[in-house]
């Protein structure tokens, strides 16, 4: 799989306000960051240093902040979230992920 370079998704400066906004911890951030690359849970463990089942628990923790099923929501949500609150008003969000929550609904509100 090839892994896109981090530099053609966000910027620094873009990055590092959404960590902020969103509350990441430090670790969280760094796995969601990967996951932006489209690394698999074995490259994030490589690439972070951590286990695999370490980083299983942090996607579990960041599926729980965005209110997402899958990696797919995950990265919809983050990359929805910086432009909406972000590059088009420049305004924060009152709450982090409720935003997210409610443009992106789980499947299991939908009766699947």
């Amino acid at each position: 799989m090839a892994v896109t370079r981090y530099a053609e998704l966000f910027s620094e400066q873009d990055w590092a306000r959404l960590k902020e906004d969103l509350g990441l911890p430090p670790r969280q951030a760094e796995v969601l960051r990967c996951v932006l690359r489209g690394m698999g849970d074995k490259q994030v463990a490589g690439a972070t240093g951590i286990s695999v089942n370490t980083v299983r628990s942090h996607m579990r923790r960041l599926f729980g902040k965005f209110g997402s099923n899958d990696r797919v929501e995950l990265i919809l949500c983050t990359f929805g979230y910086l432009r909406r609150y972000h590059l088009q008003d420049d305004r924060a969000p009152a709450s982090r992920a409720s935003a997210c929550k409610a443009e992106y609904p789980s499947a299991q509100s939908h009766g699947t």
